[in-house]
């Protein structure tokens, strides 16, 4: 992810920078034919089983795993939508997440937890919550959780304390206009659910923090850093006090303007440039730069950009695997990035696939 969302999407910290296409138009109907309400646009994406709308206007991402729906590249106002495949109960996921949702915050705090509601008629679960955030902004989120056709829906609205009133109105009408369809469900790709990682043949102070049941690949990290599964994207961060962040997602080209990885790259430029101001490719892959990643060659791209007047770099590796783009994404601010380098080298170095 997510996806480098630090500053504007709050949980996906700084883990989704593989950014897909963005659609803003309004449609007559879903691909599965449901009929867009007025004022909204459609946000399911290549999702089945579902139809998921945000207002119109908002920029929509839906190719990394989740959907991520915000107000504007420089808003914090956002929603997003994780679908993944599990066998756990909505409050058994929310006791694993909860420590991890908690950690984000320097003062977090419940306004209401596990409150019985509905979506679309399904059982689910509301948790309401908020506090100040590493970067000093105070935020509420609220969030849904329901089952559905052996998977779990993890539905989350945030927004700055200060504009969460004004929003609180759209954030329903997202809830409320939200469907189950008849079908299978398929989810994300990389989504993923709470589980223990299996730990043998980690390398030497390196945990694996992909879930086997889940995954098909297996991504360790130092033994010090903090997983974030929050958000269905497999991540993980520095620490609470250093956002700097590695991600590992995949995304299916259904597109047909999109052949290779390079085509992907260009297809990126129109979100990237919306999301940062001052906005800059640092360098792009060539022959004589690949990486080794996984058994292949891996291509490296680097970028950096300001957002919520921060300035961070973005190293970005893409590779092919099967019908797969995979995109391995280090986000860090400008005075960190060179001081985890060792360590995502040596991350990039034990990826390895199943």
């Amino acid at each position: 992810m997510k996806t480098i969302r630090s500053a504007i999407l709050l949980l996906l910290a700084l883990c989704l920078a593989a950014l897909p296409l963005v659609s803003c138009a309004d449609t007559a109907t879903t691909q599965s034919g449901v009929e867009v309400p007025a004022g909204m646009q459609d946000a399911t994406g290549d999702g089945q089983g579902y139809a998921f709308f945000v207002p119109s206007g908002w920029t929509v991402d839906f190719s990394t795993g989740i959907t991520v729906a915000s107000v504007s590249a420089l808003s914090g106002v956002n929603v997003t939508l994780a679908i993944f495949p599990s066998d756990a109960s909505p409050e058994e996921y929310w006791a694993q997440s909860r420590d991890e949702i908690a950690a984000k915050f320097t003062d977090f705090r419940m306004e209401e937890e596990a409150g019985t509601t509905l979506l679309d008629g399904a059982a689910a679960l509301r948790y309401h919550y908020g506090g100040t955030y590493y970067t000093g902004t105070a935020y509420r989120q609220l969030q849904y959780l329901s089952r559905h056709a052996g998977n779990l829906f993890v539905l989350t609205c945030t927004a700055p304390e200060s504009q969460y009133d004004q929003y609180r109105a759209q954030f329903d009408a997202i809830t409320d206009s939200f469907r189950f369809l008849d079908g299978t469900v398929v989810p994300g790709a990389d989504g993923n659910a709470p589980g223990a990682s299996d730990q043998s043949g980690a390398p030497d102070g390196m945990k694996d923090i992909s879930d086997p049941a889940i995954h098909a690949y297996r991504l360790f990290v130092p033994d010090s850093w903090r997983t974030d599964m929050q958000t269905g994207i497999c991540s993980a961060y520095v620490s609470d006090s250093d956002r700097s962040s590695i991600s590992l997602t995949c995304y299916y080209p259904s597109n047909s303007n999109i052949h290779s990885i390079r085509d992907y790259w260009d297809a990126l430029q129109k979100s990237y440039a919306s999301l940062y101001t001052d906005y800059r490719v640092l360098s792009t892959a060539t022959a004589d730069t690949a990486i080794p990643v996984a058994g292949t060659d891996g291509a490296p791209y680097t970028f950096s950009g300001t957002n919520g007047g921060v300035s961070y770099r973005v190293l970005q590796v893409f590779f092919l695997r099967g019908s797969y783009i995979y995109t391995f994404t280090y986000t860090a601010t400008d005075a960190l990035f060179d001081t985890h380098m060792p360590e995502v080298e040596q991350i990039l170095a034990s990826l390895s696939f199943r």
